[in-house]
């Protein structure tokens, strides 16, 4: 899973609150590299050939917005990169 900290103050930090797997049938195993932009958190999930898309405009209420899996394009990724066009 993927931990959300408060580091406002960085002397102190706290954990506000835990991102599980979004779906029973994707698993956010070891997720490698994450991306955030705007409101929304990507996580490539490395054992689990898959990206995650989650929203954190309310980062103690973190909520699973859509996944993608594809092992033949997605297995074990280790890197994600979002782009708008």
């Amino acid at each position: 899973g993927i931990e959300i900290v408060d580091v406002s103050n960085p002397t102190a930090p706290i954990g506000v609150a835990r991102v599980l797997d979004s779906w029973s049938t994707v698993e956010l195993q070891n997720p490698r590299w994450l991306d955030i932009e705007w409101d929304f958190l990507y996580a490539v999930s490395y054992n689990g050939d898959s990206l995650q898309i989650i929203d954190v405009s309310t980062p103690t209420a973190p909520i699973a917005r859509g996944y993608y899996k594809n092992a033949s394009i997605i297995q074990n990724a280790n890197d994600v990169q979002i782009s708008w066009n």
